[in-house]
């Protein structure tokens, strides 16, 4: 049986399969994971602030140049673009959970990939 090395503040923001299957792997596996993860994560709180420092959550969100493109475009359509971002805040927190679920599947299945080489 190996040691759990994944910290509950961790692993609380894990999908079930991801958590279930790094239990299962070996103490430098889990400490390769959450080295990966660590590095890669994105943090509600900069999304936050580059939505208020002109529209680059999109950018640092990897929605692309392009979305952040239209919201400064849409801005004095209406205040359309003032709208899209006060929406996007609401949504932040979900999709950063989201990429972020999508992250460690990427992580652990790259991890399984070079196990099995």
């Amino acid at each position: 049986m190996t040691e759990n090395l994944i910290p509950n503040k961790v692993a609380d923001i894990l999908p079930s399969t991801v958590k279930h299957a790094l239990l299962k792997t070996k103490t430098e596996t889990q400490h390769a994971f959450l080295e990966e993860f660590d590095r890669k994560k994105k943090s509600t709180t900069k999304a936050y602030l580059f939505l208020l420092l002109g529209y680059f959550h999109n950018i640092y969100l990897g929605r692309g140049v392009g979305m952040w493109l239209l919201q400064v475009i849409l801005i004095p359509v209406f205040g359309a673009g003032l709208i899209w971002a006060i929406v996007d805040a609401f949504k932040m927190p979900k999709m950063i959970r989201n990429l972020n679920a999508d992250l460690a599947k990427d992580i652990m299945r790259d991890i399984k990939i070079m196990d099995a080489a």
